[in-house]
């Protein structure tokens, strides 16, 4: 009798911890999700005042369409903008990306005039931005944010090159 009513509690708590998994699961399956390629980058020998470009791919991992911001952070985050691929004169700050789907995004570099040679960093964040909803109700929503880092190498250093076409001297003694 004592495991009978063993395996009816065992049975009982199994039924609950589903109900409850039920309960709990998200019923509309969408999903968020993000990526960023590549990882990371260098702008190796990087000249003040110089402009360096590098494009990088946010990808929607997610079902659904969703926009996502970039922003950057760090002591070289005020050189970096963000444009548009196709229109590189346009800059931006956000973007859609359709589900399963991605978009370049060209990322432009200006080192200042003023800087001291040395290597500096940066981190490019792209984050999701929650859809607002328009019950009258409190919502929480998920934001995913995944990084890129940035190193920048600010040496000054020219690298000059050339072509000697003729060399003519005088036949003096």
């Amino acid at each position: 009798m004592k495991e009978r009513r063993s395996e009816l509690n065992l049975l009982i708590t199994v039924l609950t911890l589903l109900a409850l998994a039920c309960l709990c699961s998200n019923t509309a399956s969408a999903s968020i999700g993000i990526g960023i390629a590549p990882a990371s980058f260098t702008i190796a020998d990087g000249f003040k005042g110089g402009t360096y470009e590098q494009t990088i791919t946010v990808f929607n991992t997610g079902d659904e369409s969703g926009t996502f911001t970039l922003i950057a952070e760090g002591e070289a985050a005020t050189w970096i903008s963000f444009y548009n691929e196709s229109a590189p004169d346009i800059q931006i700050t956000e973007l859609a990306i359709p589900g399963k789907g991605n978009a370049p995004v060209l990322v432009k570099i200006t080192i200042p005039e003023e800087i001291a040679n040395a290597n500096y960093t940066a981190t490019i964040y792209a984050q999701s931005v929650p859809k607002m909803e328009e019950s009258g109700g409190a919502v929480a929503h998920a934001v995913v944010r995944i990084p890129a880092n940035v190193l920048i190498q600010v040496t000054g250093t020219q690298i000059l090159k050339g072509t000697v076409k003729s060399i003519t001297a005088a036949d003096t003694e």
